[in-house]
């Protein structure tokens, strides 16, 4: 079979339009792949000024860290000195004891509440008492509280009634209060078995 002089125009004005075709197809993947590359250039050299800054503030960083670990450690030593929650909540207990007692209140009933893990760092044990006291010694309790070294916390407080103490000299105005308070402090969690 031959090829005629016809048929070979026609298959060189094909050939001529798949090159034409393919070379304006690699053009454009060309152009289109410049306009990314600078567009990466350009986010690359903004990204390297940045760290270029960064490490010029590197001592400023240094200095913000080392505050920051202060920080945390008076934080962490603010916690109940102890890792296990029931020795915590008796702990607590105490010193609860220790503020009723220099201040007059008493303690009628206590009861350890459920503990609480807040987010795998810190363990909350909390203790609900029932107290009988006039409303001055009920606020040095609570001073005594908010003023501890340790992080307690005062969750929930509640007078219930108040009365004439019985016990109180003749003409006595002073009248004593029934409350309940639920008080919280916070210990470190034990790490996981296995980290």
């Amino acid at each position: 079979m031959k090829i005629t002089a016809r048929e070979k125009r026609y298959i060189g004005m094909g050939a001529v339009v798949v090159v034409a075709v393919v070379v304006i197809y690699g053009l454009t993947l060309l152009l289109a792949n410049r306009d990314s590359l600078s567009e990466t250039v350009k986010f690359k050299m903004e990204m390297l000024q940045k760290q270029r800054d960064a490490l010029r503030q590197e001592a400023f960083y240094k200095a913000k860290l080392d505050l920051y670990r202060k920080q945390f450690q008076n934080d962490m030593n603010r916690l109940l000195p102890n890792d296990n929650p029931n020795v915590a909540g008796a702990e607590l207990q105490k010193i609860l004891k220790d503020f009723a007692d220099g201040s007059g209140v008493e303690i009628t009933q206590k009861n350890m509440l459920a503990e609480k893990k807040i987010e795998d760092k810190l363990i909350c044990v909390r203790v609900q008492i029932q107290t009988n006291c006039v409303l001055d010694q009920l606020v040095q309790f609570l001073t005594a509280i908010e003023n501890y070294d340790k992080f307690i916390t005062l969750d929930e407080f509640l007078i219930s009634n108040s009365y004439r103490d019985p016990r109180a000299l003749p003409g006595s105005t002073q009248r004593k209060n029934s409350s309940s308070l639920t008080i919280s402090g916070y210990l470190n969690a034990p790490p996981k078995q296995g980290t």
